[in-house]
């Protein structure tokens, strides 16, 4: 249930800005961690080549992001932020604080502390689920 109240907080957040909330999610992703390859962002985003090549497409096409070779091995391409990406990423993060759900019964210290208490739980990243043994 709380899963899918943030993820439909977060398509409701990018769309106000006209992005889906796989754009919304590949530039927060792009914008902490710059310079990833395509394989490594279809990786974070559990995405096969094709998906991520055809959200890449998206993005560039409106601006957001650039694609660059590097010289090690013409293949891998990196992705980076444009500063309109950047800009877009800002915006759908103050619309995701802003109106987070909940946040209205909340006073302003226990929404910092709920803050900075979600941020030291995914500070590390999420780690994968794990299928039970048997």
């Amino acid at each position: 249930m709380f899963a899918r109240t943030i993820l439909e907080h977060l398509a409701s957040c990018a769309a106000e800005v006209g992005l889906t909330k796989q754009q919304a999610y590949t530039l927060h992703l792009l914008a902490r961690e710059p310079g990833q390859s395509m394989s490594a962002l279809g990786e974070r985003l559990g995405a096969d080549p094709s998906t991520i090549s055809g959200l890449v497409d998206r993005l560039e096409a409106r601006g957001l992001i650039e694609r660059h070779h590097i010289s090690a091995d013409r293949r891998v391409k990196v992705l980076t932020m444009t500063a309109l990406g950047n800009e877009m990423d800002t915006r759908v993060e103050a619309l995701l604080h802003e109106r987070a759900p909940g946040q209205a019964v909340l006073s302003a210290a226990e929404r910092k502390t709920l803050t900075e208490l979600l941020e030291r739980v995914v500070a590390p990243g999420p780690e994968p689920c794990s299928r039970p043994t048997r």
